[in-house]
């Protein structure tokens, strides 16, 4: 079967989505998890009884990195070099920025408040329904940016172009 018309380059897009949707989720991961492990170390020196609770915001930064790879995923098994269309690539690339970016943004938001937050649960412990309070806001802007694209990916599947 004969390549659908301008397939390599909607391949190349469709592959750049892939790549910044996996990448700056992982960007985002490794930053949540790097700066609030600081704060969950903090807690350590401090209260070792309130560790387990203080790494919740990392565990919460690793979601992220999840995130990033179904949506890279979903879009990587999508590419097909018969029948895959520039628009769809466009789409897809599209579809990765808006997963990595997002996902990089919420990571960001974790890894700063999880550090703060967790310093101040050394002193007081009535901070921690607070906090993770405040970590589901900051998580949900990743998961807004992977159902945003998503239905982006779906728009470029059903082939309107």
């Amino acid at each position: 079967e004969t390549p659908a018309c301008g397939a390599a380059i909607g391949a190349v897009f469709g592959g750049l989505g892939v790549a910044v949707s996996v990448g700056g989720a992982l960007i985002g991961a490794s930053y949540g998890i790097a700066r609030s492990g600081v704060g969950a170390a903090h807690l350590g020196v401090l209260c070792v009884d309130r560790v387990l609770r203080g790494t919740t915001p990392v565990i919460m930064s690793e979601l992220l990195a999840i995130y990033g790879f179904v949506s890279g995923l979903i879009i990587a098994l999508g590419i097909d070099a018969t029948t895959y269309t520039p628009y769809a690539g466009y789409l897809d690339f599209a579809a990765g920025c808006t997963v990595g970016f997002g996902c990089m943004g919420s990571g960001f938001a974790i890894g700063t408040l999880g550090d703060a937050c967790n310093r101040v649960y050394s002193k007081e412990v009535r901070i921690f329904a607070a906090m993770v309070l405040m970590l589901i806001f900051a998580e949900a802007l990743g998961l807004y940016s992977l159902i945003v694209g998503l239905s982006i990916h779906n728009i470029g599947v059903k082939g309107l172009c």
